[in-house]
């Protein structure tokens, strides 16, 4: 079953004549009428019927129209757009980052690199999401490049670290520990927590090991994946968070309290695919990000 039998197939069920479908493709009749008969043959069902000196679709036809045309469409527009792509705009960076860096340090990033004059021409297309989705579309070719948290076992992904979180404690300005000019990981964890989810990684790990040290059972409440959602579900509630301490903060009412005995980091990587070799302007934009200073953009 061939992509152009299938399509021979969805013009002769518009047509409903033979020859007025193969005109219309620029095939012979002979061989618009052998594709048809090799679909039945494989199928196992007729496709059409005779209808005077036209055809028309058996009931097993229309079943099958019906589910070919659409996709049909689907794959012909995604073929047109990647042609309109490739021409309009042939240097493209596909690059996925966490949801936290799109409020500062990507924009301020992308800015600075294509206002160079040798990369203004480039186009970026841009992915969010948490890090093993990145390290999936990396894998897959969906991405150029990205910036996450580590990921273990991806012996595949080159991990380049190139920025530092400190872990610090969030909470709603009317808890207990608001005033507070710092807190040990014990007391903080005798509070309902609110924490990261399995699929953020490596942010979930640290939580666990901090959690792991005090000696403490956590009372977890809820998952997220990222830093925003923990924070606006930490307003008006007793419960305390462990997050980085991120610009995204700032947009959030909660008080962040530095802790007593813990200096904990959570690092950020430039990851790419080490078997695959970057495009010029992908490898450009890597140089660039390795060679940024990144302190002031988190």
């Amino acid at each position: 079953m061939t992509y152009n039998f299938l399509s021979y197939f969805v013009k002769l069920a518009q047509l409903e004549h033979y020859t007025q479908a193969s005109e219309a493709l620029y095939i012979s009749q002979p061989s618009l009428s052998y594709a048809i008969a090799k679909l039945e043959e494989e199928l196992g069902v007729s496709l059409f019927m005779k209808n005077g000196r036209n055809v028309k679709l058996t009931q097993y036809g229309q079943i099958f129209y019906d589910h070919v045309a659409p996709a049909l469409t689907q794959i012909n527009s995604g073929v047109e757009l990647l042609k309109q792509i490739s021409t309009e705009t042939p240097d493209i960076i596909h690059f996925a980052y966490l949801y936290i860096l799109g409020h500062s340090l990507v924009p301020r990033l992308v800015n600075s690199f294509i206002e160079l004059p040798r990369h203004s021409k480039y186009h970026f297309i841009f992915g969010q999401a948490h890090s093993r989705i990145i390290i999936e579309g990396i894998k897959n070719g969906t991405y150029d490049l990205g910036i996450c948290a580590f990921v273990r076992e991806e012996y595949d992904i080159e991990f380049v670290p190139i920025i530092r979180q400190r872990l610090i404690l969030i909470v709603s300005p009317d808890h207990p520990l608001a005033s507070r000019p710092q807190v040990s990981a014990k007391e903080a964890l005798s509070y309902p927590l609110i924490t990261y989810n399995s699929f953020t990684g490596e942010s979930r790990r640290l939580v666990d090991e901090i959690i792991s040290g005090a000696n403490v059972k956590a009372n977890i409440i809820y998952e997220f994946e990222e830093e925003s959602s923990i924070a606006a579900m930490l307003e008006g509630s007793q419960a305390v968070a462990i997050v980085p301490e991120v610009s995204i903060l700032d947009h959030s009412p909660v008080k962040r309290i530095p802790f007593s005995d813990i200096d904990q980091d959570r690092k950020l990587y430039l990851v790419k695919a080490k078997s695959k070799k970057l495009s010029k302007p992908s490898e450009a934009f890597y140089q660039f990000i390795l060679n940024s200073d990144l302190t002031d953009n988190l």
